[in-house]
């Protein structure tokens, strides 16, 4: 029940933040940090900014993360192919790894 609760009121916050967010931007022209810059002055445009370079870095690790997980999966299968196949040389084993490959 916590949880629920805690997930609302951030989902809440949220909603209230962009909607803030979205009435400066129909006063103020310009970019995020702009708006910091204008309205608050030149340490809150390069926090903004800051913040924008953070969020950023952590989509593209999220990125990265879930790019390579197919990658080392299949991989790990042609790995396991190459030593089975020193011992019997089959090119069907490589077939073994192609519905690995599309997870």
């Amino acid at each position: 029940m916590f949880s629920n609760l805690v997930l609302l009121f951030t989902a809440a916050l949220s909603y209230y933040c962009f909607v803030l967010l979205v009435r400066t931007r129909l006063k103020v022209e310009g970019s995020f940090g702009d708006i910091g810059g204008i309205l608050y002055g030149p340490k809150m445009r390069l926090a903004i900014l800051f913040s924008i370079v953070i969020s950023q870095i952590g989509f593209a690790s999220a990125y990265i993360g879930t790019s390579l997980q197919p990658l080392r999966r299949s991989s790990t299968c042609l790995a396991n192919v190459y030593k089975s196949s020193l011992r019997k040389i089959s090119k069907l084993s490589y077939v073994q790894c192609l519905p690995i490959t599309r997870l």
